[in-house]
């Protein structure tokens, strides 16, 4: 009978496994996937700056230039410097004893589209009418031979008009008073001045 304590010792063995085998066994927590760091943003895309514009205001060009890009912006003034034929038109009220303050500006830029005409609140074309008698004027070898600056007359209005004329490689800067009624610079600076009027 020696044999019966080892039996029984390896029947409660067995019975305990068994029981052991069929209890839940604990869970195994797995640490949680970590998320990608956030990638930074793209950066910007660099707006490509307005160059500087540089005036020679020295010379009569350069100061017409520098205040029609005070009076309109940078634009219409890089439109006529690029262009083959524009007009900067500058207007002075008249007094008696000399020409009195800038009462406007206007830029008229050659396009293949016709002329442009700038002025304070943006451009628009010019009438047909008005743009066939700009490209006549600049085509008039009458107009060329008048003087760039004309001689003060002797009436009450000294105001006037000074123009910076561009034109198929000459420039020219010209100023007449209101008093030169026939004088096709006059008439030049008056077709710029009232285009956008008619």
């Amino acid at each position: 009978m020696r044999f019966q304590p080892l039996l029984l010792s390896l029947t409660l063995t067995a019975c305990v496994t068994a029981e052991s085998a069929q209890l839940p066994q604990p869970a195994v927590e797995t640490p949680p996937l970590s998320a990608p760091p956030p990638q930074p943003p793209p950066p910007p895309v660099p707006t490509p700056a307005t160059p500087p514009i540089h005036f020679d205001i020295l010379s009569p060009a350069g100061y017409l230039e520098r205040e029609a890009y005070r009076a309109l912006g940078p634009e219409p003034v890089v439109q006529a410097r690029g262009a083959r034929t524009s007009i900067i038109v500058q207007w002075s009220v008249g007094r008696v004893w000399g020409p009195g303050p800038v009462t406007a500006f206007q830029v008229a830029v050659r396009t293949g589209q016709g002329w442009q005409v700038w002025q304070k609140d943006g451009f628009e074309s010019a009438a047909p009418q008005v743009a066939s008698r700009l490209d006549a004027i600049l085509g008039d070898p009458k107009f060329w031979k008048e003087p760039e600056r004309f001689p003060h007359s002797n009436c009450t209005d000294v105001g006037g008009v000074e123009l910076l004329i561009r034109h198929q490689g000459r420039v020219r800067v010209s100023w007449v008073d209101d008093c030169h009624e026939r004088a096709l610079t006059r008439e030049l600076g008056y077709l710029v001045h009232r285009t956008r009027k008619s």
